[in-house]
């Protein structure tokens, strides 16, 4: 599996994806998204530096999608580096194929990548943590981040989404 950078030629796959209903009903933002604000999002996303959209693909065609929001600098002994929250959305057509931990895996490998090219500017970024955000619930999410060395950091909050960690390689 490859990640590439999502491009605006990916609007309305993504949008189809997201409106999914198994998608929604894992989501924090679990309403459907209209057209226009789909691409509103998009364009907006895509023009941040604190943010990667990925499609990730094998070569049978898209597995699926993945976000990774910068959460900010990492605290404690380590320090230097910032911690980064991923979103995944398998392509509803894909799901049930195990599938996903070549998905995340791949989509780690590119921000790594990511922030080893920034670092080479000034202001680079260095990425010390992966983050995950999963609902109690989403069983197939808890078991795809528990299989692929995350840790839980925090518990449930009151809706029941809890944090998973991994510390990045730092190379």
């Amino acid at each position: 599996m490859a990640a590439r950078p999502v491009t605006l030629q990916d609007a309305r796959l993504l949008w189809q994806w997201r409106n999914d209903p198994a998608t929604r009903a894992g989501s924090r933002s679990p309403q459907e998204v209209s057209w226009e604000d789909h691409l509103r999002w998009l364009t907006s996303s895509l023009d941040r530096s604190d943010r990667l959209l990925l499609v990730v693909q094998d070569a049978a065609g898209p597995v699926g999608t993945v976000r990774w929001d910068c959460e900010g600098q990492a605290e404690g002994p380590a320090g230097g580096g910032q911690e980064w929250e991923v979103s995944i959305t398998v392509a509803p057509h894909r799901r049930g194929r195990s599938l996903g931990r070549p998905l995340l895996r791949a989509a780690e490998l590119a921000l790594s990548e990511a922030g080893r090219s920034e670092a080479k500017r000034p202001g680079g970024t260095v990425v010390s943590a992966y983050l995950a955000v999963v609902h109690v619930d989403n069983l197939a999410s808890v078991r795809l981040f528990e299989a692929s060395a995350y840790v839980p950091d925090l518990p449930p909050d009151p809706r029941g989404f809890m944090r998973f960690r991994k510390a990045a390689r730092v190379p």
